[in-house]
């Protein structure tokens, strides 16, 4: 439980670390490209956790530049016996936060962003870990309710950990609080990885209107919106239902939108028809 500060924010940096071991990890070395793309989906996901407790949950658009900034980590890497240890600290100056205008607090000032979403995303990844069975919907609904965006982030940031077959031991220390920790195996980055897509936790339905490019009873249909032309998967359509609609038909679609967010910043969008109807 963090002590309240008497008339001054703290000044303090957080700091942590990412310790990673494994089969991966060879002495105290591991390929570039592998630590890289972890360290990069551990930055992406406290990205979309920090948009996430800002209100910010929709995985469509891009994030606002300040969340962004409010949430950079800075890296440095170090051997360990048997692993890297990635050390990591907010790039921002806490008391641009915790003392906005230079506005110093009496009690309870402002908590920088970066670690509200460092401490969120272990929290998370530590639920995860200790869920039973009877547990899953309990986490099921934390995802959910930081939103698909997070969720996508997550499910990127889990499957670099499951290809590498690694284990990452992740540390935040933050001033005047508890420090929080949290570990997580290639199985269980698996595992994770693999619920949140099989509950559709990194998805969001939208309504779209479009186009009827291409209509076809076992393949995806090609759909002409305002911005883009996509293919989208329809194959969750009963058998009846491309023989109402032609090519040419302007119709409203019930989709769920998945955004996948690559480690180099690129976005792959999937589209899955779940309703068809007339454009209004």
């Amino acid at each position: 439980m963090a002590i309240k500060q008497e008339g001054s924010a703290r000044s303090i940096r957080s700091e942590g670390s990412l310790r990673i071991s494994g089969d991966g990890v060879l002495g105290s070395s591991a390929p570039l490209e592998v630590v890289g793309k972890i360290a990069l989906a551990w930055q992406k996901a406290v990205i979309t956790i920090g948009a996430s407790l800002e209100g910010i949950r929709s995985p469509l658009g891009k994030v606002p530049t300040d969340i962004g900034l409010r949430t950079r980590l800075n890296l440095v890497a170090s051997p360990s016996p048997g692993s890297i240890i990635l050390r990591i600290s907010p790039v921002r100056d806490p008391l641009l936060e915790s003392e906005p205008n230079g506005n110093r607090a009496l009690v309870d000032a402002p908590r920088p962003l970066a670690d509200q979403a460092v401490n969120s995303l272990i929290e998370l990844l530590n639920e995860a870990n200790n869920s039973q069975p009877s547990d899953l919907d309990s986490f099921a609904n934390h995802v959910q309710t930081l939103g698909p965006r997070v969720g996508s982030a997550v499910v990127n940031f889990a499957k670099e950990i499951d290809k590498g077959n690694l284990t990452l031991e992740a540390i935040w220390r933050e001033p005047q609080t508890a420090t929080i920790s949290t570990r997580i195996s290639a199985p269980g980055a698996r595992f994770i990885a693999t619920f949140i897509e099989g509950r559709e936790l990194d998805g969001v339905e939208e309504t779209l209107v479009g186009t009827l490019a291409t209509v076809s009873v076992s393949e995806r249909w090609l759909v002409e919106l305002e911005e883009d032309t996509v293919h989208m998967d329809a194959s969750g359509l009963s058998s009846e239902v491309p023989s109402k609609w032609r090519v040419g038909q302007r119709v409203s679609l019930r989709v769920l939108v998945v955004v996948r967010e690559q480690p180099d910043g690129a976005t792959r969008k999937k589209f899955t028809i779940l309703d068809v109807d007339e454009a209004g």
